[in-house]
């Protein structure tokens, strides 16, 4: 007989990690399922895996209100040309941010908890030989799957968190909320089977916290075709041409630092272009230092384009985190796929991305001021890293999947 396999989550947020996952596992041996909000006005079919359609059952509901997507649509159009209109703006996000955190419990989701529950009790009430999965970065999914696993014990439940939950390095929460938080995953997560998570560090931290058997699955790259798609960004032939995709965090990245170390002579044949929505943080350093010639944000570009982007410039710029060494960006993982020569910047000496680029042999790691003078000046113009391709495939989501299904055939059995 089959396992039903069903992950309690929102696509919009826990793609592409929860679609690759599930759609990697062998169909024959389960039948696989998503239940969660409707997705369409923020993924697009190539954001998918290549034949998800045959091999993953999607079951949604109509979410209407997304109050933050709402917001970031609008920031995102607007690019803030006046500097003190940016300085403005920088600063009530600031503030917006942190009075809206500290009041969403636990998260800006909430409302829509039991509309999981209900889609589940429709199409899978009768249903045995079950396992749930609920995935973050919103834990409404994880109070959600609590309430179906109160309700059918037999069900085994996997808690999947791809962002933690009150232990979560991004949210500047005051200690009251984050008491809250801890007190109410404790209570959700209790009922859970298994725990899984991203990174090593991670899994310590939920073992410690939870007192559960946390297992290790990582994010990873999808293996795309990328023969019917065009790029409309041809990086300058005559220079060196590194490019950044994706969001920059300020308050956990070391942005200034590079900032702090280049300058236009030492960027004299060489450019940096930054994609993805318009950063008024980057655009105020890119100014203060009379960049513009050298670094540019060139705007917004569909997943795929961008990770066929990744592909023509000669290095990928990748700024490590601060604070905590658990984090995996998710682009990360795009970077490796792309087997491009990788900058790494970030004072942070044992994060799990400096132990997978160390691993690999395939980085610059510059941990200071005088390093990224010293590679900027000298080491760009000189050295060549030889990429090994066959050590990249233990980081696809293919291979991830397979973890997957050990966990899954232990707790079946």
């Amino acid at each position: 007989m089959k396992t039903n396999i069903i992950a309690i989550t929102d696509l919009e947020h826990s793609s592409p990690r929860i679609p690759n996952l599930l759609c990697h596992l062998d169909s024959k041996r389960y039948n696989k399922y998503i239940i969660g909000a409707n997705y369409d006005n923020f993924l697009s079919k190539d954001d998918l895996p290549s034949g998800m359609e045959n091999e993953v059952r999607i079951i949604t509901f109509k979410r209407n209100i997304n109050l933050f997507k709402s917001i970031k649509a609008k920031v995102s159009q607007t690019k803030f040309e006046n500097k003190h209109n940016r300085s403005t703006y920088l600063l009530l996000k600031r503030i917006f941010l942190k009075l809206l955190l500290n009041l969403l419990i636990p998260d800006q989701y909430v409302y829509t908890i039991f509309r999981y529950r209900k889609l589940f009790e429709k199409n899978f009430s009768n249903s045995s030989n079950t396992v749930i999965i609920s995935s973050s970065p919103y834990p409404s999914s994880h109070i959600a799957a609590y309430l179906i696993k109160r309700k059918y014990e037999k069900i085994i439940w996997i808690s999947d968190f791809r962002d933690l939950w009150s232990l979560n390095h991004a949210y500047n929460l005051s200690r009251f909320r984050l008491n809250i938080d801890r007190l109410i995953e404790k209570k959700i997560i209790s009922k859970t089977d298994l725990i899984t998570t991203v990174s090593e560090p991670w899994v310590e931290k939920m073992k410690i916290l939870h007192n559960k058997k946390t297992e290790l699955i990582r994010n990873g790259y999808s293996e795309i075709e990328f023969t019917k798609y065009t790029n409309s960004i041809i990086p300058n032939n005559k220079k060196i041409n590194i490019l950044y995709v994706g969001s920059l965090y300020f308050d956990f990245q070391d942005i200034d630092m590079l900032f702090d170390s280049i300058d236009n002579p030492s960027l004299a044949k060489i450019e940096i272009h930054f994609i993805g929505n318009f950063s008024s943080e980057l655009q105020e350093q890119i100014e203060t230092k009379n960049l513009q010639n050298h670094i540019k944000q060139l705007g917004r570009f569909s997943r795929l384009e961008s990770i066929q982007m990744q592909s023509n410039y000669d290095y990928l710029l990748f700024f490590d985190f601060k604070n905590d060494d658990g984090v995996l960006l998710l682009k990360f993982y795009e970077y490796l796929y792309a087997n491009k020569p990788i900058i790494c910047i970030g004072s942070n000496t044992s994060t799990e991305h400096k132990k997978i680029l160390r691993d690999l042999n395939r980085s610059f790691i510059l941990e200071n001021k005088n390093q990224i003078k010293h590679f900027f000046k000298n080491e760009i113009h000189s050295q060549e890293i030889i990429v090994d391709k066959n050590k990249t495939t233990e980081y696809s989501y293919r291979n991830q999947s397979q973890k997957l299904d050990k966990v899954l055939q232990n707790l079946i059995k």
